[in-house]
């Protein structure tokens, strides 16, 4: 029964990943978050019942968010704000946390076991390979990947210069926001202003 609940509540959240990966986007960055904080803490039939709303396709650029693992859709907010839409998230809170889905043939304690601990990052996952973020980045059709590292990040930070030197060589604009808060404040707002203003705004 558990692991029948757990492939419902993936299929859920991969609905809600098809939405952002639309092209244009048909789901918000914040709604996203909101929306996998809730898988994490609602029953089955209650998650079902809140799963966000359609809204109005919104054509700007498309971000990724990757590092430390947020716990609030702030950094969301003000992208948005600022006229990006955020499409995927690379840590512990975005698709990451979601991974394949659960093999239902398997038997269910040997699926279980294989999908959270192979299948999915954790937030501490150490070291991570590259080639995960390039894929999402690039299966998103991402213009850029916004790096939030929180103050006390001591691990994923080591990853950063082989990330972004792939992601640059792959045509995908790169910011990074290092040593920071749990959540953006003015500084960070200015940043992501000017990177955002620097980029052509797609077709």
């Amino acid at each position: 029964y558990q692991r029948s609940k757990l492939v419902k509540v993936d299929l859920l959240l991969n609905a809600i990943v098809a939405r952002r990966r639309s092209r244009p986007a048909t789901l918000s960055g914040v709604a996203a978050h909101q929306a996998m904080a809730a898988s994490r803490v609602l029953d089955l039939v209650t998650f079902a019942a809140v799963a966000p709303p359609p809204v109005q396709p919104n054509p700007g650029l498309r971000v990724v968010i990757a590092g430390s693992p947020l716990d609030s859709p702030h950094l969301h907010a003000l992208l948005e704000t600022e006229g990006a839409v955020v499409v995927g998230d690379f840590h512990e809170f975005g698709e990451p946390a979601i991974g394949p889905m659960i093999d239902e043939a398997a038997p269910p304690l040997r699926a279980l076991t294989e999908h959270y601990h192979r299948g999915v990052i954790s937030s501490r996952t150490f070291p991570q390979s590259t080639q995960p973020l390039l894929d999402l980045a690039q299966a998103v059709h991402a213009d850029a990947v916004v790096f939030y590292f929180y103050a006390e990040e001591e691990a994923l930070t080591w990853d950063y210069p082989a990330q972004r030197r792939a992601l640059v060589e792959a045509g995908i604009a790169v910011l990074c926001l290092d040593g920071r808060p749990h959540h953006p404040d003015a500084s960070d707002a200015a940043q992501v202003g000017r990177f955002l203003a620097g980029l052509k705004a797609p077709a």
